[in-house]
């Protein structure tokens, strides 16, 4: 569900409160003549049934939802083509003129895996200006005007992307307060009737009195501890946690900053199928309810997801060592989200195209360093990963290891 500001006025659920709501509607029905002393006739009657009806059918937040992750998955697909592209334009500008030169920082492209989407944006239309007035100079090469028009093109698709995705949002935020305004304007009336009545048989009829009760007190609905075992699934998207005794349902809620809550599932299941927005920090945390209202806050959950980790760029090879063997390190750009990289080598003799890559280890920082054997080319290349993601694999870079002149 959405995170809405918006606060539901009721603790049932809503298919209660429709069922509520329907059931009201035959006892008022019933009733008509002793409810007419406070002015209630059959049209109002059946103004809160099609209040009901309507509010039943509103569209569930799922449906939302999968909107808003198409989206995402669409703006994310442009977004890794914009970065890449980015990536290939400002290469030629580095052969051209070097990485120290005016123009190569003029084209401000360190640390694009770090970018907002609208800082990338702006630096994709930056890349493609810049290229566009140097397209002479750069022809050499290989860089077109066709290219440069695919290149505009694409960044048109990446801003549309963006717009779709933050319509998407816009109307799941718009639609979830639909819901709870809708749900509080039925709970009003029927709160109002139940009511009157209450009033007219709570001396005269316990049995219609009873009909006319929101929540069972009588009883109570028992103690509640928190629920245990509150956690997040990053493979599934799911929250679960265990049953609470005394519990009818659940409800979980939302923050930014551990002080302002939003309601975000109430139901009676044990998990919650739920996809955060991407690269937010957020917290989380679960109660139980029943007829006598909430039981305790189970300890909260605070975490940031990702929907997809950048590959990493800005991969370095370099020599190091007095005496052989010599020692190859690499290091490239931290990517967000990523807690491991897992970097790939092949062994060639000097001059060859790589061969058959494997994984020689796996790091928990943006460097790799080994030993390396005289007159051999090592090409690397590596991925991003973190406990639920794996990103795709960076460009490949060699260094070739001079003989040992001893």
């Amino acid at each position: 569900m959405a995170i809405s500001k918006d606060k539901r006025m009721y603790s049932m659920l809503d298919a209660d409160l429709c069922m509520f709501t329907s059931n009201l509607c035959n006892f008022m029905t019933r009733d008509l003549s002793d409810l007419a002393v406070f002015g209630i006739t059959s049209l109002a009657v059946t103004n809160l049934d099609a209040l009901c009806d309507a509010f039943e059918i509103l569209p569930a937040d799922e449906t939302y939802l999968a909107d808003q992750m198409e989206a995402t998955q669409a703006k994310n697909d442009i977004a890794a083509q914009v970065r890449e592209t980015i990536r290939t334009m400002a290469m030629r500008v580095e052969m051209k003129w070097g990485i120290d030169s005016p123009k190569y920082k003029s084209l401000n492209v360190s640390g694009l895996t770090k970018m907002s989407d609208s800082v990338l944006l702006f630096t994709a239309r930056n890349v493609y200006t810049k290229c566009n007035g140097w397209l002479t100079d750069l022809a050499s090469l290989g860089l077109t005007s066709g290219m440069l028009s695919d290149y505009s093109a694409l960044n048109n698709s990446f801003e549309d992307a963006l717009n779709d995705l933050s319509n998407a949002i816009s109307i799941r935020d718009e639609k979830t307060s639909e819901r709870i305004a809708s749900g509080n304007e039925l709970y009003g009336f029927v709160v109002r009737y139940c009511e009157m009545g209450k009033r007219i048989y709570a001396n005269t009829n316990p049995s219609k009195y009873n009909d006319y009760k929101i929540y069972d007190t009588s009883g109570g609905g028992g103690a509640m501890t928190s629920p245990t075992n509150f956690a997040y699934n990053f493979n599934t998207n799911v929250f679960s946690w265990d049953a609470v005794a005394n519990a009818t349902s659940y409800q979980i809620e939302a923050s930014d900053n551990g002080t302002d809550w939003a309601e975000i599932y109430a139901d009676v299941a044990l998990t919650f199928n739920y996809i955060p927005s991407s690269g937010v920090e957020k917290h989380y945390r679960v109660r139980a309810r029943n007829s006598s209202g909430f039981g305790e806050f189970a300890t909260e959950l605070l975490f940031t997801y990702y929907d997809s980790l950048s590959q990493p760029s800005g991969l370095i090879l370099g020599l190091t060592g007095a005496v052989y063997p010599l020692t190859v390190n690499a290091d490239w750009d931290t990517v967000t989200g990523a807690t491991n990289y897992k970097v790939y080598r092949s062994i060639v003799n000097t001059g060859a195209s790589s061969g058959t890559y494997s994984l020689v280890d796996t790091v928990a920082s943006n460097t790799y360093s080994e030993l390396t054997i005289d007159d051999k080319r090592y090409y690397y290349y590596v991925i991003a990963i973190n406990s639920y993601l794996e990103s795709a694999a960076c460009s490949s870079m060699f260094i070739d290891v001079p003989v040992n002149p001893a």
